[in-house]
């Protein structure tokens, strides 16, 4: 960029000093309207020092109105023009990132120019702030000033008014933040970090560097990087190295995990159903199970997740080699259960599984599933308790008639309501649980 040495403006003093007494006379009010003077003299001196920093090709027509403004002492106007001038350059920021990368980590598939200059202040400057294109700092100051420009500014009717001090204060803040190239080298390259995550699938080490890097970016860029782990892995178009290592870095970072990225996946998720975008809905539902986020989804959705997870457990139970082949299907349902609320809708079917599974079946029981029965038994909710008692009790259910087929089953049931802690059984239920628990 062309910086020059130094800018000469032209002697404003006797002039405009006579042409704001003609204008103030002739309207009929008074001179202290518009700034006195001394004030704008004041600034029209100053003024030299900040426009010498401003490179040639950056110096646009807001640059000119804003010398012209504060040569008239319109200083609400001088904050309007000076802002003008920094959010056009922010938005070119943007554009020399490259428009299509900002996109692929927004997921606005039809992120474009017109879409860029469509954007409010504030979108703005928070999106340059999680793109790594201004500071921390620069943000902090910039967001000042768009309060500054909100309330003194003629952008809106001004509720005060800023002296010449404070207006030149904000103008270099202005400049001097637009203008910095300055990035944070710890701050995550979001360039490299998708072209990685599409090159190969990672290794232990590689999901720690790249863990540990996210962990030391600022907050708003870590909400962006969860939100496009997500997108990526939701993508139909990516394969499936690249979902595994959006899926373990996610993982790798549950812990730091905030409100604001939940609540935005949350609403991603109920927009691919509310557009029936059937690929990306059914893989954003196994992203929240394998994140063990279930209970953010609708009770539908959960009812659907668990009573499918029920059947297939029972599919395999009732196959040949359910020793074998029974547990990871044991384990999936613990998994799912203990990140999750079992919907009521699905409580019945859920015990039920639980139930029969743990007692025994044709083909012998399978020893590597039971530990997790024992747990998914011992956190039985109260109303749970309720339904596998009544369930031992009722001749119309798969428990009842399991109890009265075999010996053995009897004795695995009570093994398993023996789990049952005492203090979630109701008291209308008691007799039923200390009639099973004590059968010899």
């Amino acid at each position: 960029m062309t910086i020059e040495k130094s800018i000469i403006l032209p002697d404003i003093a006797s002039d405009t000093s006579n042409y704001l007494n003609e204008i103030t006379t002739a309207l009929k009010i008074p001179r202290d309207t518009i700034a006195s003077d001394e004030q704008i003299l004041y600034a029209w001196n100053s003024l030299p020092r900040v426009l010498t920093s401003i490179p040639i090709e950056l110096r646009s027509k807001w640059v000119a109105k804003m010398c012209v403004a504060v040569s008239c002492g319109l200083f609400d106007s001088w904050i309007n023009y000076i802002w003008n001038e920094m959010i056009s350059e922010l938005r070119n920021k943007v554009k020399r990132f490259w428009l299509a990368i900002v996109w692929e980590i927004t997921e606005k598939k039809d992120f474009d120019e017109t879409k860029l200059n469509d954007l409010k202040d504030s979108e703005l400057l928070s999106l340059v702030l999680k793109l790594n294109l201004i500071t921390e700092e620069a943000y902090f100051h910039l967001d000042q000033c768009r309060d500054i420009r909100n309330y003194f500014s003629a952008a809106h009717p001004p509720i005060w008014e800023l002296d010449e001090y404070e207006l030149i204060s904000f103008t270099n803040k202005c400049v001097k933040y637009w203008l910095s190239n300055e990035t944070n080298p710890i701050w995550v390259n979001l360039w490299e970090f998708i072209f990685s995550l599409k090159a190969q699938k990672y290794d232990e080490e590689q999901i720690k560097t790249w863990s540990k890097k996210i962990r030391s970016t600022h907050e708003a860029q870590r909400e962006l990087l969860f939100s496009t782990l997500y997108w990526i892995y939701c993508d139909p178009n990516s394969n499936e190295e690249t979902r595994v290592n959006s899926l373990n870095i996610y993982i790798s970072l549950i812990d730091i995990v905030n409100p604001i990225v939940k609540s935005n996946l949350l609403e991603a998720h109920q927009n691919y159903i509310i557009k029936w975008n059937k690929q990306s809905a059914y893989a954003s539902q196994q992203f929240f199970e394998k994140i063990w986020n279930l209970d953010l989804l609708w009770e539908s959705e959960r009812h659907s997740i668990i009573v499918k997870a029920c059947k297939n457990l029972l599919d395999v139970h009732y196959s040949m080699n359910n020793f074998y082949n029974e547990p990871p299907f044991a384990e999936r349902l613990y998994e799912i259960t203990t990140w999750a609320s079992v919907p009521l809708t699905a409580k019945e079917m859920f015990v039920e599984a639980v139930l029969i599974c743990g007692m025994w079946n044709w083909y012998w029981v399978s020893n590597a599933a039971f530990p997790y029965y024992k747990k998914l038994v011992s956190n039985f909710s109260p109303k749970e308790v309720d339904i596998a008692l009544k369930m031992s009790e009722n001749k119309d259910t798969n428990v009842w008639r399991h109890l009265t087929y075999w010996r053995t089953y009897l004795n695995n049931f009570k093994t398993l309501i023996s789990w049952i802690d005492i203090s979630t059984v109701s008291s209308e239920l008691k007799h039923v649980y200390e009639k099973r628990i004590n059968i010899k």
